[in-house]
């Protein structure tokens, strides 16, 4: 498979890959990139300049709420948790998602 269509794919669901990665508990933009680079054995990766933004977005939307902490490296880092609006965004876009896979998969089956 081309690089270019996981990029297409991947491009339309950072905010959800986000989103359910907060949903197990506050991290901080590495964190994050770690998360869904580790849980995905190493298929999506995510540059942070592409999460700095997206989580302001979050944030000013009221997915997410930050504050400012200390790493386990003694760097100060902004973490990122996720909140009730985020929570119902998450499930929302889940069962977009779900829904336009089975959609995809029954045309594709053919």
């Amino acid at each position: 498979m081309k690089e270019t269509h996981i990029r297409q794919l991947l491009c339309g669901n950072v905010e959800t890959l986000v989103l359910k990665v907060l949903s197990g508990g506050a991290l901080h933009v590495y964190g994050i990139k770690k998360m869904i680079y580790d849980r995905s054995d190493g298929y999506l990766g995510l540059a942070e300049g592409r999460l700095y933004p997206l989580l302001r977005q979050l944030e000013s939307r009221g997915c997410v709420s930050g504050c400012d902490a200390i790493s386990s490296t003694g760097r100060r880092v902004r973490e990122y948790s996720l909140t009730q609006g985020g929570r119902s965004e998450l499930d929302a876009q889940i069962n977009a998602w779900l829904i336009f896979t089975d959609k995809m998969n029954k045309v594709l089956s053919f």
